[in-house]
C-alpha cells in the first residue's frame, strides 16, 4: 500500500541521514568565528556540508529566516529548518540531537520579527509535517 510504502521510504531516509546528515548553512548573519566553530561541530559529528541545495540536503541551518533560495527550497522540500543551537548543542552531547526542539517556530522568532519571518516560520513545520504525509509518487521528497 502507499501507507507502507512511504513509511519503508521515510526509514530508508532516517538510515541513510542518521550518521552523516546533509546540512546547508546560511552563515550571512554569523560572526567568523561562530561560523567557523559551527562548521567544525557539524563535520566533526559526521555531518556533511553542502554547497547549494540539492536531494541529499536534509537540514538547513540559519540565524534568521528569510526568503532566500536555500531558505525556500528547503521549506519546500519538508526538510528541516533550524537554530544553530541545533548543532552546539548535539556537538556538547557528541551526537546529533532531536530536531524537533530546534526548529524554527514563532516562538522562536525575535520580538520585532517581520511578517515575512513570522510566515516563514509557521511554514518550516507545517509544510515538512505535510510533505512527510504526501503519497510518495507525488512526494517533493524523493
Amino acid at each position: 500500500s502507499i501507507v507502507e510504502q512511504n513509511q519503508e521510504h521515510v526509514e530508508e531516509l532516517n538510515r541513510r541521514y542518521a550518521m552523516h546528515p546533509h546540512f546547508l548553512v546560511s552563515t550571512s548573519e554569523l560572526d567568523p568565528n561562530t561560523s567557523a566553530r559551527l562548521l567544525e561541530s557539524i563535520k566533526n559529528l559526521g555531518g556533511i556540508v553542502d554547497r547549494d541545495f540539492n536531494t541529499d540536503t536534509y537540514i538547513f541551518i540559519t540565524v534568521k529566516l528569510s526568503r532566500t533560495p536555500k531558505n525556500l527550497s528547503i521549506i519546500a522540500a519538508g526538510r528541516w529548518c533550524l537554530t544553530p543551537d541545533y548543532v552546539f548543542k548535539s556537538a556538547a552531547a557528541g551526537h546529533w540531537l532531536d530536531e524537533r526542539p530546534f526548529e524554527w517556530t514563532l516562538e522562536k522568532l525575535q520580538e520585532g520579527a517581520s511578517e515575512i519571518e513570522r510566515r516563514l516560520a509557521v511554514a518550516c513545520s507545517m509544510w515538512r509535517n505535510h510533505v512527510a504525509n504526501m503519497p510518495i509518487t507525488h512526494s517533493v521528497c524523493t
